[in-house]
């Protein structure tokens, strides 16, 4: 009896230890990642602004699924004098997605599009595979509606899902770019309240 009692002693207290350990290992694993964002192609007439998003992914516990944050990449204003009336392409790409799927198994970002009339609509899924979202937009969409001038269009990360395996001493950033022209090819995001 006392030889099963020092047994079970001993293999509680290395499991104790261990989970302990592991512990500490969980927590010293975890990391942010800094969404970056940068404006290429824009017709002239056109103001886009980007946003400082800050951290899109918690990198968390290595092989564990996560969500990401919502935020806001892009803001696009079409100025009252500004006297286009057709539609815009829009593309939105992850810019680093090549570098990404070395540290990620799968990253998917549900992106969204605000119009000036505080209407939503969703655009797409940029993955690590496909890299970008095209989606088509009315001027009316973009076009100040207020004589203040604070109505924009906004483009956002409206969520999505991750599995992270890479190195968390060396946190992966989101790179986001956008492109805008005019024309547009395919159907136009439909804004609804």
């Amino acid at each position: 009896m006392k030889k099963k009692t020092i047994r079970y002693s001993a293999f509680l207290i290395a499991a104790v230890l261990a989970i302990g350990s592991f512990s500490v290992w969980a927590m010293n694993t975890q990391a942010t990642a800094e969404a970056g964002v940068d404006i290429g192609e824009a017709p002239a007439g056109l103001n886009v602004d980007s946003e400082n998003p800050g951290n899109i992914i918690d990198t968390g516990i290595l092989g564990r699924p996560g969500s990401l944050e919502e935020i806001n990449l892009f803001t696009i204003q079409q100025p009252h004098e500004n006297t286009y009336d057709g539609e815009y392409e829009v593309t939105v790409y992850v810019a680093n997605a090549g570098e990404l799927q070395s540290e990620f198994r799968y990253l998917t970002i549900d992106l969204v599009a605000e119009n000036a009339d505080g209407d939503t609509g969703d655009v797409g899924y940029a993955t690590l595979e496909n890299g970008m979202v095209t989606f088509s937009i009315d001027h009316s969409d973009v076009q100040e509606l207020s004589e203040d001038g604070d109505e924009d269009m906004i483009i956002s990360v409206d969520g999505g899902s991750y599995q992270f395996f890479g190195d968390n001493d060396n946190e992966p950033d989101v790179e986001f770019l956008v492109d805008i022209s005019e024309g547009a090819t395919g159907d136009l995001v439909d804004f609804t309240e």
